[in-house]
């Protein structure tokens, strides 16, 4: 960099956290309580997806129309998809980063973010998850932390 000074891997990290949460709020158009982001890299399998809390209700992010909040959400395939290539493409940048760092990756990343107060909880493993497993998969685990909010 001519000016300034190289951001730190840390910086980057948060950076891409950060972009994850920018969809998830443009998703919403800043109208929910809680945004809950999933990310998974293990085996030959990296993915993310999101559900919310909105109304005091834990969602999927195709049944935000069910919050009872009054408002009117895009929940189309095609805008679900596009947040889901973002975030697909931030958890991409997270490996490769980690990769040229030479930092493990995480093999599951947690984000949750309070849109009140615009704190975010982080929690990561690096423990298998399911590719052990014959009949554990990614969705199995993502809906596992779903119902485990929702039943909170």
């Amino acid at each position: 960099m001519l000016f300034g000074k190289k951001k730190s891997f840390e910086d980057m990290f948060t950076d891409l956290q950060k972009d994850m949460i920018e969809i998830g709020l443009e998703y919403v158009n800043d109208n929910a309580q809680m945004i809950y982001i999933y990310c998974s890299c293990e085996g030959n399998t990296l993915g993310g997806d999101i559900f919310y809390k909105i109304n005091d209700r834990v969602l999927k992010k195709h049944k935000l129309n069910d919050a009872g909040n009054g408002c009117e959400y895009d929940v189309s395939l095609n805008v679900q998809k596009q947040v889901l290539q973002i975030i697909n493409e931030d958890i991409h940048k997270i490996k490769d980063l980690c990769e040229s760092n030479g930092r493990p990756m995480p093999t599951q990343i947690k984000l949750k973010y309070d849109v009140l107060t615009k704190s975010v909880n982080a929690d990561y493993s690096y423990d298998l998850i399911y590719s052990d497993s014959n009949d554990k998969t990614f969705v199995d685990a993502f809906n596992e932390w779903f119902e485990m909010e929702n039943s909170n």
